[in-house]
């Protein structure tokens, strides 16, 4: 692969059972993902561009157990772009944009962000 180039993901699953008081031992599941790429020496040596799509998670069983009942049936998915630049070898800023929607597992509610952040290192 080449130097310039960085690609990752993952993907998880994970269950639970929980005991209601009105019923029999029922389960939770849920999943996640997230795949991207990083671009490295972006612009400058030792900076890097990142591109980044995932759902953090998703219920496929138990969504009716959860108290906050998660959500209205939606699925809630994210992108986010990021830059790392190196000031020097102790200070990097690191702007940030992400866009959410279906915030929370409901349909009606997407958000925005931009921010940023400065790295400082000892």
């Amino acid at each position: 692969m080449a130097n310039w180039l960085g690609l990752f993901g993952r993907y998880g699953i994970a269950g639970t059972t929980v005991h209601p008081v009105d019923g029999a031992n029922q389960k939770i599941t849920t999943q996640s993902f997230q795949a991207g790429f990083a671009l490295l020496d972006l612009f400058k040596e030792g900076a890097k561009g990142t591109v980044s799509f995932l759902m953090p998670y998703n219920y496929t069983e138990g969504r009716n157990l959860l108290v906050s009942g998660g959500g209205n049936g939606a699925v809630q998915y994210e992108l986010e772009v990021d830059y790392f630049y190196p000031i020097n070898n102790n200070l990097a800023i690191i702007p940030n944009v992400t866009y959410v929607w279906n915030l929370n597992n409901f349909s009606d509610q997407n958000m925005f962000s931009f921010n940023v952040r400065t790295q400082f290192s000892f």
